[in-house]
């Protein structure tokens, strides 16, 4: 059976490095949706979840400063019970120590490393 995998972002993520209107991110949001047959998860099922990854990694997230978005990510990840979560935030979720802390429940990677799990 292929493995699952699993990428995230915030709507409003990419509104911190582009110029790009706000509605306008929405709009391309949706495209890429619709043309790569992406499906958007809930977020509430899966807040409980965030909240206990938080306080189970507490001293990491003030450690490296992760948000708790990125906690909201791969409790959404885990409880869609995919295998892999690809990431590009080399400031919180790839650093070594989170990777680690997080293995158990699921494989972080960036989008490198997946491509080569993919292609073994």
């Amino acid at each position: 059976m292929p493995r699952r995998s699993c990428s995230s972002s915030s709507p409003g993520a990419p509104a911190a490095s582009t110029t790009m209107p706000i509605e306008k991110i929405y709009v391309a949001e949706a495209t890429v949706q619709k043309g790569f047959n992406l499906r958007i998860m809930p977020f509430h099922p899966y807040v409980e979840r965030a909240v206990s990854l938080m306080f189970e990694l507490r001293d990491l997230k003030r450690r490296f400063r992760v948000e708790a978005a990125d906690f909201h990510h791969l409790a959404t990840a885990i409880g869609e019970e995919c295998d892999v979560f690809v990431t590009v935030d080399e400031r919180h979720l790839l650093r070594h120590e989170v990777k680690e802390a997080v293995k158990h429940y699921i494989e972080v990677c960036n989008p490198r490393e997946a491509l080569r799990e993919m292609q073994m």
